[in-house]
């Protein structure tokens, strides 16, 4: 149980992590840039 309740943290942790560079194509560019 305990491994499942981690394994749900770092899915979520990684899905916004996901979100997070679609809805910033500038940060992304920046980043790709350096």
């Amino acid at each position: 149980m305990f491994l499942s309740a981690v394994y749900h943290t770092i899915k979520l942790m990684i899905q916004t992590v996901t979100e997070g560079d679609n809805m910033n194509p500038v940060h992304k560019s920046a980043s790709s840039k350096t």
